[in-house]
């Protein structure tokens, strides 16, 4: 709808606008715009763009891209290129001449490299039979020479599916990093040091990869104000935290999730990691607390459960608050009397598991593994809502305090 009021201040107050939001919410690089020219009129991806018309979608992106990164963000330009179809996207070819390519579909990605864009993510389909993520006469000649594209080119999600190739190709970063979701291995990481080793990949391609953004790989990359994110663990904040828990027997720290094992891929790692530092600052809270003095920490899949139960046993957590976690805000009121949606979550699956329970029993009789492994599910769900409606709590109490 905006690119259809031809109104260039408009569209950049709207592009401003997306990227003030992606700096409120901590995103450092927002995936678009898109600029696909909508070729085929079923295109599933269609409505992300401007519209069938090179002229207009290239001022459209012109003026998107500047609004994005006055924001201090980085806008990404998409999806590069000629991808025209959801419908088998990935195992498709675009055969396009230059011409073509050059008046139409490459024209909204000239303008965005105008406008200064920091980043483009290549596409999944093929151009003229070579894969768009690793297809050196459209990225090394056509974006990064002729347009003279000085920041960083990504690949859409697993679009990456050579190391050698897509770095030749032009390729400087692969997404979401391993090869499928959680496969733990990637094209680039282990892969690509190899081929560096031995000769293969030359170092001053890497070094170009990992410059991308600045436009010289020993270059500082630029910051604004706006680039800096107050931190959920700010200095006042910890200091609030630790004062509570000094005056309590036992304080639970709860951490990222995914700061633990089998989180994306790390270089000749799989599957665990070596650096055990906490994500998301979790180890910095973590060290906050254990200046009080001899303190343990226990970790595991979850806080609750087991562990849960052993600080009961040992008196180290008192059985009244235990009970008052599956009492105070069980079916959906806090302890205040408010509304709390997280508990309401909680007696849904409640409900849900007990349900189950009974259904199961009657229609799994005979399959012991089945029922186990069914009513382990619930288990978990059960599990994992209890310790989500805890959280919510805790973090609720932590910023009451911290603005005391």
């Amino acid at each position: 709808m905006a690119a259809s009021t031809w109104n260039r201040r408009l569209i950049r107050e709207r592009g401003l606008a997306m990227g003030r939001e992606h700096v409120g919410k901590g995103v450092n690089v927002a995936l678009g715009p898109m600029m696909n020219m909508g070729r085929v009129a079923q295109g599933g991806r269609n409505w992300e763009g401007f519209r069938a018309d090179p002229f207009l979608a290239g001022e459209a992106a012109y003026e998107t891209v500047l609004g994005m990164q006055q924001a201090g963000i980085t806008a990404c330009a998409k999806h590069f290129m000629f991808n025209e179809q959801e419908h088998k996207r990935t195992t498709t070819s675009s055969f396009v001449d230059s011409r073509t390519t050059h008046e139409i579909y490459a024209h909204p990605f000239l303008r965005s490299v105008m406008a200064g864009v920091g980043s483009v993510m290549c596409s999944y389909n093929a151009i003229n039979s070579t894969y768009a993520c690793e297809n050196s006469p459209t990225i090394n000649a056509l974006l990064k020479s002729e347009y003279g594209f000085r920041g960083y080119m990504m690949s859409d999600w697993q679009a990456t599916l050579s190391t050698f190739g897509s770095v030749e190709g032009g390729l400087d970063m692969t997404m979401p990093g391993d090869i499928t979701f959680d496969s733990g291995d990637s094209y680039f990481g282990g892969n690509l040091t190899e081929y560096v080793r031995n000769g293969t990949i030359p170092e001053e391609r890497v070094d170009d990869m990992g410059g991308g953004g600045t436009g010289s790989p020993t270059s500082s990359p630029p910051t604004k104000p706006s680039n800096t994110m107050p931190s959920s663990t700010a200095p006042s904040r910890l200091t609030s935290l630790r004062s509570q828990a000094a005056r309590k027997d036992a304080a639970l720290v709860f951490i990222n999730s995914d700061s633990g094992e089998d989180y994306i891929n790390f270089d000749g790692n799989e599957g665990d990691r070596k650096n055990l530092t906490a994500w998301h600052n979790g180890h910095t809270l973590v060290q906050t607390m254990t200046m009080l003095g001899d303190i343990t920490f226990d970790s595991g899949d979850s806080y609750f459960g087991g562990n849960l139960t052993e600080y009961v046993r040992n008196g180290t957590i008192p059985k009244e608050r235990v009970d008052d976690l599956g009492t105070g805000w069980g079916w959906g009121m806090g302890l205040g009397g408010t509304l709390d949606l997280a508990s309401w979550a909680f007696g849904f699956w409640f409900l849900v598991f007990v349900l189950g329970f009974f259904f199961l029993l009657e229609v799994e009789v005979g399959m012991g593994f089945g029922l186990m492994l069914s009513l382990s599910s619930y288990l978990d769900i059960a599990s994992w809502t209890l310790e989500l409606a805890s959280r919510e709590n805790f973090e609720e109490k932590a910023m009451t305090a911290s603005n005391e």
